[in-house]
């Protein structure tokens, strides 16, 4: 039973879905997610090779690169 759980608590951070942005929608817009985001609370993570957006309350993420407003994948939580 234990295993089970220490198993599950490991696996969990997989459950998340990361996929490009859908063209044609303006989700490959860096502006067009934090406009999602309005009026909530959103954490913006930079790490030297990528700027990571993220909207907690929605359960997404969205990664640039630094300086660019442009999404390169979409991460969503399925927990």
């Amino acid at each position: 039973m234990l295993k089970s759980f220490i198993f599950i608590l490991l696996c969990t951070p997989a459950l998340a879905e990361t996929r490009v942005p859908t063209p044609g929608t303006g989700e490959s817009s860096l502006l067009y997610w934090r406009y999602l985001c309005r009026e909530q609370p959103q954490n913006e993570d930079h790490v030297k090779s990528r700027r990571e957006l993220a909207c907690p309350s929605q359960r997404w993420r969205v990664r640039t690169r630094p300086g660019e407003d442009k999404v390169l994948e979409v991460v969503e939580d399925a927990s």
